[in-house]
């Protein structure tokens, strides 16, 4: 890293018993995890070698050793060590979260250390776009936040544009898709419903209304609203005939070529 950036390290998501992040003056130590020889994972590369583009072999010098040279440290200070002779480093290194963000600048060594670190740990998302569902914290860079941030804007901005031109029956067909049944539904009703799905999943909304299948959905699930098309075991069934194992699978067979007397003859029981 040899440009200057910044990096933040954020907890996603607040302790599911208190409701906040952390408690005013309290901290959380990240550790490292344990590879599969029982090891600490540093996150820290060796020396290696590479072709260049002359097909020469040349050595390329690892982060653990660059990183050891930059904070002046004893050689080998900063390997993993061993089980028989674990590192005194590494059993005694911890990345501290207080209760804001963290800040790490590139230019200082040992931010480099522990954002090299941060983004090895299991529990540590590297950036918004890897967050999964046992991602503990997130580490990033202001730009990532802003393009990120700007991104959602611009989807939301996109789903009001498409929500303004949607008739009743759009929103009602939509709505359908969503697992809302929308028969009963004052237009006032759907109108909101909708409205709170498109403000909570703009990205899903745009991608409904963007869908040239959204219709044959639509025209399924009522369907199976009124029982003409149930399921069994898993299954979509007209009668007898298997339709598919979703709405997806269903609908794509349902209005292909060789079902279009099914389909007919479904719009005649349909009410």
């Amino acid at each position: 890293m040899n440009d200057n950036k910044t990096y933040i390290l954020r907890k996603i998501n607040p302790n599911s018993w208190s409701g906040i992040r952390l408690y005013h003056f309290s901290f959380e130590d990240i550790g490292p995890a344990i590879d599969d020889q029982g090891l600490p994972i540093t996150g820290l590369t060796e020396d290696s070698f590479k072709i260049n583009a002359k097909g020469n072999k040349e050595s390329v010098k690892g982060t653990r050793v660059m990183l050891e040279e930059e904070l002046g440290l004893d050689e080998g200070m900063l390997k993993k060590g061993s089980l028989f002779k674990p590192s005194v480093f590494w059993i005694n290194f911890a990345v501290r979260m207080g209760e804001g963000d963290e800040r790490f600048k590139t230019d200082d060594p040992m931010s480099r250390l522990k954002i090299e670190f941060l983004k090895a740990q299991p529990q540590v998302a590297d950036g918004s776009k890897q967050i999964k569902a046992k991602s503990e914290y997130v580490l990033f860079t202001p730009e990532e936040e802003a393009s990120s941030s700007n991104k959602s804007k611009k989807g939301k901005r996109e789903a009001y544009q498409l929500f303004d031109k949607l008739t009743l029956d759009d929103m009602s067909e939509i709505l359908e898709i969503t697992g809302n049944r929308s028969g009963s539904m004052s237009r006032d009703v759907i109108e909101d419903k909708l409205s709170d799905y498109m403000e909570e999943y703009p990205t899903q909304f745009i991608a409904i209304i963007k869908d040239p299948t959204r219709k044959n959905k639509t025209f399924v699930r009522r369907c199976m609203d009124q029982g003409i098309i149930t399921l069994d075991g898993g299954a979509v069934m007209y009668g007898e005939t298997v339709l598919g194992h979703d709405i997806d699978s269903a609908s794509a067979k349902l209005f292909s070529n060789e079902y279009g007397k099914t389909v007919e003859a479904i719009k005649i029981q349909l009410k």
